[in-house]
């Protein structure tokens, strides 16, 4: 008698809970119902964490069309819309910004044709390519991130373990996250040099060193892409995105949100293309 109880109570429960969703879900409006469609299809999640999603965002102070508007920034990762994004951004460079501000960072633009190297300490580099990288044929759908390394040599990812360029082997086991990676970025189509407004020598080291920190401390690669904040796990854009906001720069999109894309750090009003 009493397992029929519990389990009848289980079963009570349960169609009390879907029914709270059905009626959350019938309240929602239009803009909404799209956003949790395409969060369904870029993050592969299920109708549930979608909405789960939308309701933190609205927490958050988004309003439905903030919402809606973020849910197609994600959707943005073609090359294509890459090139459209950084032609408009250079565009409102040219009008808002002086020649001088960027005269010392000149030199970093011109070895790309020569050297396999860019950048300088602290610059961000985004990859637009679908399907291929400086030194693999990894696959990703919203572009890549790294950040130059104190030698500019060098670059700070974090891949996963299916994406990694060099399959690479720590302590007799392959490891994915942030890792060390020759800076190979020169020269190669539809990849994208950035410099971070308001940077200093002080603040360029800070995000050097906190990259590298999560390098040397072997933090795993993050699936959890509607979490930039985790920092027990990074994905790219997040380890990125992170080295600086630690230094007061928050070099994201839409900065309200949860999610941080390559896109939004190209389209950032905290960063230049160089």
């Amino acid at each position: 008698m009493k397992s029929k109880m519990i389990i009848g109570s289980i079963l009570t429960l349960t169609l009390l809970s879907t029914n709270i969703n059905t009626y959350a879900f019938a309240q929602e409006g239009e803009e909404l119902r799209s956003a949790e469609l395409l969060i369904q299809e870029k993050f592969d999640k299920t109708e549930l964490e979608a909405h789960d999603a939308v309701i933190s965002m609205q927490n958050n102070g988004m309003t439905d069309e903030e919402i809606l508007n973020w849910a197609h920034t994600m959707q943005e990762g073609t090359s294509e819309q890459y090139a459209q994004a950084a032609r408009e951004k250079m565009q409102e460079q040219q009008l808002n910004e002086s020649e001088s501000e960027n005269e010392n960072e000149n030199s970093f633009i011109q070895p790309r044709a020569a050297s396999p190297a860019i950048g300088s300490k602290g610059n961000i580099i985004i990859d637009a390519r679908q399907g291929s990288n400086s030194s693999s044929n990894s696959y990703w759908s919203v572009g890549h991130t790294a950040l130059v390394s104190k030698n500019p040599e060098y670059t700070i990812e974090s891949f996963a373990m299916d994406w990694s360029p060099k399959g690479r082997i720590v302590g007799g086991e392959q490891k994915t996250g942030p890792e060390m990676y020759h800076n190979r970025w020169g020269g190669k189509k539809d990849v994208y040099l950035l410099k971070v407004k308001g940077k200093t020598a002080d603040k360029s080291e800070g995000a050097y060193k906190y990259a590298r920190a999560q390098v040397d401390a072997n933090k795993p690669y993050s699936y959890q892409f509607l979490n930039k904040r985790r920092t027990s796990h990074f994905y790219c854009s997040s380890l990125v995105w992170r080295a600086w906001l630690e230094q007061g720069i928050d070099v994201d999109y839409i900065t309200i949100d949860t999610v941080v894309t390559p896109m939004e750090i190209l389209k950032s009003n905290n960063t230049i293309i160089l």
